[in-house]
């Protein structure tokens, strides 16, 4: 997932074109595909070019807002100079894109950062371009660079097109390409240390906007956001925060709220802010930090897996702190976790920051559903708990699991045959949708907060595409 996390999270914003020219109309500008990396911002920039039939090449010169706006008045003459490198140096473009569409040279110069405009070797494959039937142009992994990316950033673009193949004239020309490829900042704190906790979250958009976002909590591998974190919160929509408050210093929207989620006892992990932006097709994310003390380990992964009537499961930590070892937990249906093994830590005195791999095979001849966690214990008295594993007996192969079935806390457990990627639907008798669980990669999946009633659960496995209904019954205690 996989990875889109950044503390200064990214959404494409609203475009806006100035026709200079009758011969030239750019519509249906799009940014999709954001990544960040430090202050470095990679994209797709897709855009309609009505021009002149016989229109070779295209070119996109590419400015921070305050440069663009600096531009001289006559920067291209009578909306016919071409602007030469020396031209583009001087007004600080961050990027100019040509792209020859009778030619197998896509682009002729590109620069990422800095002051030249001479395309770097590993430039070449770097940057594409397609164009589809309709004529509509799409520039592929454009990237530009900033010093500061703490505040909004605003940029603007103007797109000419000739039919000189040399590009030694302008066609037409079309200006004020706008948007902000870090759109909606996500600021986040996560507080709280008991089994009900917070997320403290601030937006900061361009202007006002309607942010929906989740919560997803972050398991293995700690820190970057795949599709194996899943979601803390199990709302069905996302809960949505308006920017209405406006900033005169920095000239923006912001707003700033709490949102409640829930954790397992003895759990402790930071979480991910995922957020959506009606009419933005792109996801913005940030980390939320915990304050509460720093785990004793941090499991990297852990499996569990049958071999006829034993269970052998194996788990990773990344780090330990002053870990004595680990206890392998097991939980029979509805029973209360057992401790079977105890496997010391190979961490040299307790602690370690390299990847250490454990295993341990259980004697479980036991039917149906068994599950398994592995406990982290420190010598302070720290504990760490891993996520939770289901394993099937033998004559449960190949069905998707659903128990306590009926129920009566409203919690039902899901238990899939592999950790195929799968997206989850309840429904209840209506048909209304009452839980969605996308891209859920555990072969276990809890399901909490049902009402009395009868659901249908849908389970869509996007690895091969199949699908498989399951219903479950939940009663008053």
């Amino acid at each position: 997932m996989k990875k889109l996390l950044l503390s200064c999270a990214l959404l494409a914003s609203t475009f806006a074109f100035n026709k200079l020219n009758a011969q030239c109309t750019v519509t249906q500008p799009a940014v999709s595909n954001i990544r960040k990396s430090g202050c470095s911002f990679t994209f797709d920039l897709s855009f309609n070019l009505t021009g002149n039939g016989g229109n070779k090449v295209t070119a996109l010169y590419l400015y921070s807002t305050a440069d663009y706006n600096a531009l001289p008045a006559n920067f291209y003459g009578n909306d016919n100079h071409v602007p030469t490198s020396a031209e583009l140096n001087a007004a600080k473009a961050l990027a100019t894109i040509k792209i020859n569409k009778d030619s197998a040279l896509t682009v002729y110069n590109y620069q990422k950062s800095g002051n030249s405009f001479e395309r770097p070797a590993s430039m070449e494959g770097g940057l594409t371009y397609n164009i589809d039937p309709s004529g509509q142009i799409t520039v592929k992994d454009v990237t530009v660079t900033f010093t500061d990316c703490a505040s909004l950033i605003t940029l603007k673009a103007d797109v000419i097109s000739s039919q000189s193949p040399d590009l030694s004239s302008i066609g037409c020309l079309s200006k004020g390409l706008a948007f902000s490829p870090n759109e909606p900042i996500i600021r986040a704190l996560s507080k709280g240390c008991g089994a009900s906790r917070l997320v403290t979250t601030t937006f900061i958009t361009t202007q006002a906007r309607s942010i929906g976002f989740r919560l997803y909590k972050d398991v293995a591998p700690v820190g970057v956001f795949t599709a194996d974190d899943t979601l803390a919160a199990n709302a069905v929509s996302p809960v949505y925060y308006t920017t209405t408050t406006f900033n005169s210093a920095t000239n923006d929207y912001r707003s700033v709220g709490d949102y409640a989620y829930s954790v397992q006892p003895g759990e402790q992990f930071n979480v991910w802010v995922v957020a959506n932006t009606p009419g933005i097709p792109n996801v913005s994310t940030a980390y939320a930090t915990n304050t509460c003390a720093p785990l004793a380990a941090n499991f990297r992964s852990i499996s569990a897996a049958r071999i006829k009537q034993n269970v052998a499961v194996k788990w990773e930590t990344a780090m330990e702190e002053n870990s004595r070892g680990f206890y392998v937990q097991r939980q029979l249906g509805t029973s209360e976790w057992q401790n079977v093994a105890f496997v010391a830590s190979q961490a040299m005195n307790g602690s370690s920051a390299s990847l250490l791999s454990y295993a341990y095979t259980d004697f479980n001849p036991a039917k149906g559903i068994s599950q398994y966690r592995i406990q982290q214990v420190s010598f302070d008295g720290k504990t760490s708990i891993s996520e939770i594993r289901s394993v099937r007996s033998e004559d449960l192969a190949g069905k998707v699991v659903v128990y306590p079935n009926p129920t009566t806390n409203g919690k039902v457990n899901l238990a899939f045959e592999t950790a195929n990627e799968k997206d989850v639907v309840v429904s209840d008798m209506a048909g209304r949708v009452v839980k969605k669980f996308s891209n859920v990669r555990s072969n276990n999946l809890v399901i909490e907060n049902l009402n009395e009633g009868f659901y249908t659960i849908q389970i869509l496995d996007k690895t091969n595409s199949t699908s498989s209904i399951e219903k479950v019954v939940v009663k008053q205690q």
